[in-house]
C-alpha cells in the first residue's frame, strides 16, 4: 500500500488497486456501496483493511463517459486541434482504440488543517483494456471561462494563493 505523505485520509493512491488495505485509511472502493454517487451501488468488497472516518464522500466524482453517450460512440477531440486550445471542439461520435477507451474516471479531493490547508487531488481511470500506454491528462485551472466556453470544476474550496502547481495529484490506472 502506498499513501501519499499528508493525507488526511491516507489515500492509497499509488498501489495500482481500488481496495483498501490499511487501517483507517481510503481507497476508491470506500466510495461505493451506495457511499458515493457514481461509484457501484452495492456488491463492491472495499478491500482487508477499514475506510478512513475522515473520507468526506461528496468531494467523490465517478462518471462513465461510455454510459453518457451509447448511441453515439466516444467523444473525442476535433482533429487538428492544438493542446492549449482555449475551448477545444468535441466529437461525440468518434473512435477511440481500446487501449485509449476510458470506461470510467474518478476523482477526489481532500484538504488537511494546515494553514493555508494543502489540497489533495486524487484521479483514477479504468480502461476497457489494458494493453499498452495511454494516459489521462488533468488541466488545473483558476480562471472561470467564459459563457461560451465554461470551465466546470469539481474540486471545492480555493487552491493556495500562490501558485497552483503545489497542488499534489495522484493518478492509478488499475
Amino acid at each position: 500500500m502506498a499513501v501519499v505523505s499528508g493525507s488526511p485520509s491516507g489515500f492509497e493512491s499509488s498501489d495500482g488497486n481500488m481496495t483498501v488495505e490499511g487501517t483507517n485509511a481510503a481507497d476508491w472502493n470506500c466510495f461505493a456501496n451506495g457511499v458515493a454517487p457514481g461509484f457501484a451501488a452495492s456488491g463492491i468488497n472495499t478491500g482487508t483493511g477499514t475506510c478512513s472516518t475522515a473520507l468526506v464522500p461528496g468531494n467523490a466524482v465517478a462518471l462513465h463517459p461510455d454510459a453518457n453517450n451509447p448511441a453515439n460512440g466516444e467523444v473525442t477531440w476535433k482533429a487538428g486541434q492544438k493542446l492549449d486550445a482555449p475551448c477545444p471542439v468535441l466529437l461525440s461520435n468518434g473512435s477511440v482504440p481500446n487501449k485509449d477507451d476510458f470506461t470510467g474516471i474518478a476523482s477526489y479531493n481532500e484538504q488537511d488543517s494546515a494553514t493555508p490547508p494543502n489540497t489533495f487531488l486524487y484521479g483514477a481511470e479504468i480502461r476497457d483494456v489494458a494493453n499498452g500506454n495511454s494516459s489521462g491528462n488533468v488541466e488545473l485551472n483558476q480562471s472561470a471561462g467564459t459563457s461560451a466556453c465554461p470551465i466546470n470544476r469539481t474540486v471545492t474550496g480555493s487552491w493556495p494563493s500562490t501558485s497552483p502547481s503545489e497542488a499534489r495529484c495522484s493518478t492509478s490506472t488499475p
